[in-house]
């Protein structure tokens, strides 16, 4: 993985504007990053704010706020498990926050009490309010996320990052939105390998998902990760490697010592994943899939293009989808285009699962031809020997609504007194990404040095 194909290798190419963008590097500092859950109700969770512990009457789920500073959000689930002694099943929550960040979001989760919660004290994790209720935080049980990114080391006078940054948003803002891409935390932030784990999956060889999970190597993991990996995949020899992989990789040293157990337990090994977690790789080559068409429609330029047979989705009040997907038509393709035009619709293109109908026409088939160039075909996505990770399919946005959008500040970086940093304020509905709005400002030349991947 050379360093400038990165984006290439998860399916990313090219940006929408042409205006330069302004460098600098993200996540220089754990508060650098910072996303606030926005509720169904539009309501955004604030970080650092006391929302108090509402007990109430007795009820079967426990919600309570979440703010994590450089926490991965399955490590933090089992965490608390541990301390609470219940199974991290029990957890429950609408989106997985990024790690190197500082976040807060909803969760909720049965089989405690609200003052269980009150004797929390985990360093880096902290509980910002708490109360009953009947129903359960889901995935999706939100309207997106804030951010607050601080962009540092820019290496431009200040009325230039000015002016770049007002001309992208221009450019923006005239298609109406970002290429709505999966960003680098779909596929992983330090190895991004989740795609080709789920491709594994798909096409049923768990054998070598498995194998692939515990041997795939990155330059951004340290030396003796990379050596462990390495040393596994020479000799195959799962009771060594248990014993040599580093404690922090959790995971892959209970598959390990599972399998030096049950040398042929390798749909069991994967199941010692948790299940969010092992969804996301089935969901990862899917987005892969659909990385790939967004590049393909900004390459041809017909991002935001209603050709007969595509499928797009009204937007609600909010800028939420309001319904199901609506079918053009050579009825209504010159009404469907003028509200698209007008933003009252948007293309939509389908996330490929065993239930997800192809469009007709010329977008229907370029996903055939990325499909057969995968050898891959849609009833392959329901995974009979692990049909908890099948994927039905939906369909997605082309575009990406950036709402809220605000640099309230540019100024000198104090980590790089000779350049200057930015703040960067903006939220996206769910399912968007903001690395992958600020690589529209930034155009970085390379994603690790910019922050995009963890490296060492």
């Amino acid at each position: 993985m050379k360093k400038n194909k990165l984006e290439e290798f998860i399916g990313i190419s090219g940006y929408l504007s042409k205006t330069e963008g302004i460098g600098g590097k993200i996540r220089e500092k754990i508060e650098d990053f910072v996303v606030e859950e926005i509720t169904p109700e539009g309501k955004i969770l604030e970080v650092g704010r006391d929302y108090g512990f509402k007990i109430g009457k007795r009820s079967r789920y426990v919600v309570f706020l979440l703010e994590k500073h450089g926490w991965d959000t399955f490590r933090a689930f089992e965490t608390l498990a541990e301390h609470l002694n219940v199974n991290p099943e029990n957890f429950s929550f609408a989106g997985i926050k990024d790690k190197q960040a500082i976040t807060i979001q909803r969760v909720s989760v049965w089989g405690i009490k609200p003052e269980d919660l009150r004797k929390i004290r985990i360093n880096g994790l902290y509980i910002r309010g708490c109360w009953y209720s009947d129903e359960k935080v889901y995935t999706g049980n939100l309207w997106g996320n804030h951010f607050q990114i601080t962009i540092r080391k820019i290496n431009l006078e200040k009325n230039e990052v000015e002016r770049r940054i007002s001309r992208i948003l221009d450019e923006v803002n005239e298609l109406g939105g970002i290429p709505n891409f999966f960003g680098f935390q779909r596929f992983g932030t330090r190895r991004p390998t989740n795609h080709i784990i789920g491709k594994c999956i798909v096409k049923g060889l768990f054998k070598e998902a498995v194998i692939r999970f515990l041997t795939e190597t990155s330059p951004y993991e340290d030396e003796h990760t990379r050596e462990a990996r390495q040393k596994l995949k020479e000799n195959m020899n799962f009771k060594d490697a248990a014993k040599m992989f580093p404690s922090y990789l959790w995971y892959e040293k209970r598959m390990l010592e599972h399998l030096s157990r049950h040398p042929r337990g390798y749909i069991s090994a994967l199941r010692l994943i948790p299940k969010q977690l092992r969804i996301m790789f089935t969901h990862s080559y899917t987005s892969y899939i659909f990385n790939k068409l967004v590049s393909y429609k900004m390459k041809t330029k017909t991002l935001n293009e209603v050709f007969e047979g595509d499928f797009v989705l009204e937007i609600d009040e909010s800028g939420l989808p309001a319904n199901e997907p609506c079918e053009a038509t050579s009825y209504n393709l010159k009404e469907l285009r003028e509200k698209v035009k007008e933003g009252k619709f948007v293309v939509a293109l389908p996330l490929i699962g065993y239930k997800v109908k192809i469009p007709r026409g010329v977008t229907g088939d370029i996903i055939k031809d990325i499909l057969e160039e995968e050898e891959v075909r849609l009833e392959d996505f329901y995974i009979k020997s692990m049909p908890e990770l099948s994927v039905k399919g939906t369909y997605r946005a082309v575009l990406l609504k950036i709402r809220n959008f605000e640099v309230p500040e540019i100024m000198r970086d104090e980590l790089s007194p000779s350049m200057l940093k930015t703040l960067m304020c903006f939220s996206v509905p769910k399912g968007g990404y903001a690395t992958i709005v600020l690589r529209e400002f930034m155009k970085p030349h390379d994603p690790v040095s910019a922050g995009f991947l963890i490296s060492n």
